[in-house]
């Protein structure tokens, strides 16, 4: 495994971004004991970076579909259900890059994702309701 220096982050990240352009929550945090809310769009919309930050994972799971992993240094936004990942681990972006495409969790189903808000605190993560 190489190690691969990555700009530093900014300390205040700003305001964070709604994820998928067009759509909607269809589920909120917390509906029904899950940590992360659903989020719904037309076919093929793509998920955005809803804020600057560095690509820590991109991965693909049967159940999920592909997942993002983006570290803000406070937070660390995770996208659940993608059909693809449109960003490689070590990349740094900015808020409204595109991430994948909608869709590709049979959980979730067509046009939908998962987006989860995670706080950081030193080795720890935890989710945390986003602003909408």
């Amino acid at each position: 495994v190489t190690a691969q220096a990555l700009t530093p982050l900014p300390a205040s990240p700003g305001p964070l971004g709604f994820p998928l352009p067009g759509g909607r929550v269809s589920q909120p945090y917390g509906s029904n004991g899950a940590q992360w809310s659903v989020l719904e769009a037309a076919e093929g919309t793509q998920a955005v970076a809803s804020l600057e930050g560095n690509v820590i994972a991109t991965t693909y799971y049967a159940s999920l579909g592909w997942v993002v992993l983006l570290d803000h240094g406070a937070t660390v936004t995770a996208y659940f259900g993608l059909q693809d990942a449109a960003v490689e681990v070590g990349a740094r972006v900015g808020t409204g890059t595109p991430l994948g495409t909608v869709g590709g969790s049979p959980i979730f189903g067509p046009g939908r994702m998962a987006f989860q808000l995670n706080a950081v605190s030193g080795n720890s993560r935890r989710p945390v309701p986003p602003p909408f």
